[in-house]
C-alpha cells in the first residue's frame, strides 16, 4: 500500500474518531486538529487528495499519538481513542 494510501487510511481513522466523540463535521474536525488545515482541505485529503508529512505530524500531535502512526500501515487501531470533547 502507497503512503498517500497509508495516511489516508489513519486520517479516516482518526477522523471516525472524533465522530464517535461528537466532532462530525470536517469543520469541527480541522478546529480539533489545530486549525492545521481548514474544512475543505481536510475533506479533500479524505477523498484523494495529497496528504504531505507536516500534515500527518499535525494530526499525531494533536490526537496524542505516537510520530509515525500516519505512516504505519500495520499500526494497530486501538490506539486511537475518542477524545474528550469538553475541550473543544
Amino acid at each position: 500500500m502507497s503512503r498517500q494510501n497509508v495516511r489516508r487510511a489513519r486520517l479516516i481513522r482518526a477522523l471516525q474518531h472524533l465522530s464517535a466523540s461528537g466532532i462530525d463535521t470536517f469543520e469541527a474536525q480541522a478546529r480539533h486538529l489545530g486549525n492545521a488545515i481548514g474544512a475543505a482541505r481536510l475533506e479533500a485529503m479524505v477523498t484523494g487528495s495529497y496528504i504531505n508529512t507536516w500534515f500527518a505530524r499535525c494530526v499525531e500531535h494533536s490526537m496524542g499519538l505516537t510520530k509515525g502512526w500516519m505512516d504505519e500501515a500495520d499500526a494497530p487501531d486501538t490506539d486511537v481513542e475518542p477524545v474528550d470533547t469538553t475541550s473543544v
